[in-house]
């Protein structure tokens, strides 16, 4: 039997034949759209929550990147000024001994003794362009160069590994290619 013949025989109207257990179909969708609506919500809430916490991960992984080169960078700071103290405080005793020896540390034993320690001292920093101006401060301060006055200070058996003069001039002499490798 189709609808049609349905509707003639019990007299009913057809909208009353599309109820499924005493609900209509318009009443069915709506009430389905009603679901819907709150699920989508669900969803695009746990969406924009997921992403919200990539997002924050994201970001705290870039603060802790940030806060390692600062920290980084403070510690080379830090290097960078007590090697500038150490190598000022060498220039002043070293330049007091000069003065108080008439400009040279080998004519008294004891001075030169003293001046190789502090030498030696000054360049066990591991730091190349550190050690470069030490010896360019002896070089100028006329202590690394024999004469019939005085004999140079004694630097043997000290490291010099890496010392380069790259853009130094000393004595209108050009030193770009010398090196202490």
């Amino acid at each position: 039997m189709t609808v049609e013949e349905k509707c003639t025989q019990t007299g009913r109207p057809n909208h009353q034949l599309r109820r499924l257990c005493g609900v209509t179909l318009n009443r069915a969708l709506k009430f389905i759209f009603y679901l819907l609506l709150p699920l989508a919500l669900g969803i695009f809430t746990v969406f924009i929550t997921v992403h919200q916490q990539n997002m924050a991960e994201q970001q705290w992984s870039e603060d802790q990147r940030i806060a390692q080169q600062q920290r980084q960078l403070e510690r080379e700071s830090a290097a960078k000024q007590s090697l500038d103290k150490m190598f000022n405080t060498f220039i002043k005793e070293i330049g007091e001994l000069l003065e108080k020896n008439n400009g040279s540390l080998s004519r008294n034993p004891i001075i030169a003794s003293i001046a190789r320690a502090k030498v030696i001292d000054a360049l066990l920093q591991p730091s190349a362009q550190h050690n470069s101006r030490i010896i360019r401060f002896l070089y100028e301060s006329g202590q690394l160069r024999e004469t019939p006055e005085q004999n140079p200070i004694d630097l043997s058996r000290v490291e010099l590994r890496g010392i380069t003069f790259r853009n130094t001039v000393i004595n209108e002499r050009d030193l770009n290619h010398m090196s202490l490798a």
